[in-house]
C-alpha cells in the first residue's frame, strides 16, 4: 500500500489529511472514524491496495479494491481505479472498472463512471456519464448477497 499527502501535524498513514478531534475514535495504525461511524479518505489522501471497511465516503484518489458491506459514498472530487464492491452506493466522482453492489447503487450527476456495474437497483441522475456495460440481475450478484 502507498500513500502519499500526508503532512507532520496531520493523520497521513491511511487517511490523508484528517486532524485529530475528540469526535474521532483511532482504529489502527492511522486509520480513523468519526463519532458517526463513517470512515473519511480526504481529497489529499491517495492510496492503493485492498481495503476493506462497513462504511466510508471518499473524496481522494483510491487504486485497487475496495470492499464496503454498508454503504460507499464518493465525492465530485474523488477518482476510484480498480474493482468495488458494496452494498449500496452513492457515486459522486470518477470510477475506472468495475462496481458490484448487492443492493442499490446511485450515479449523482457529477458522477462519471466508465467500465461494468452489477447491481440490484441502479438510479442515473441527469448529467452523469456511463460508458460500460450494466447488468442488473447478474449472479454475481445474487452470489454477493449469500456471502
Amino acid at each position: 500500500m502507498r500513500i502519499a499527502g500526508s503532512k507532520s501535524n496531520e493523520i497521513g498513514l491511511w487517511w490523508g489529511k484528517i486532524k485529530r478531534s475528540n469526535r474521532e475514535k483511532k482504529l489502527h495504525k492511522g486509520a480513523y472514524r468519526t463519532e458517526s461511524g463513517r470512515s473519511q479518505m480526504s481529497t489529499a489522501c491517495k492510496a492503493k491496495g485492498r481495503f476493506k471497511t462497513t462504511d466510508l465516503i471518499i473524496s481522494g484518489d483510491f487504486e485497487g479494491e475496495l470492499i464496503t458491506s454498508e454503504l460507499l459514498t464518493t465525492t465530485e472530487n474523488s477518482v476510484i481505479q480498480g474493482r468495488v464492491v458494496v452494498h449500496d452506493a452513492v457515486i459522486g466522482g470518477r470510477l475506472y472498472g468495475e462496481i458490484l453492489a448487492k443492493g442499490q447503487l446511485t450515479l449523482l450527476s457529477s458522477a462519471i463512471v466508465e467500465g461494468s456495474i452489477a447491481c440490484e437497483a441502479l438510479q442515473i441522475d441527469l448529467g452523469a456519464s456511463f460508458d460500460g456495460v450494466c447488468f442488473t440481475s447478474d449472479p454475481k450478484v445474487r452470489l454477493l448477497k449469500h456471502t
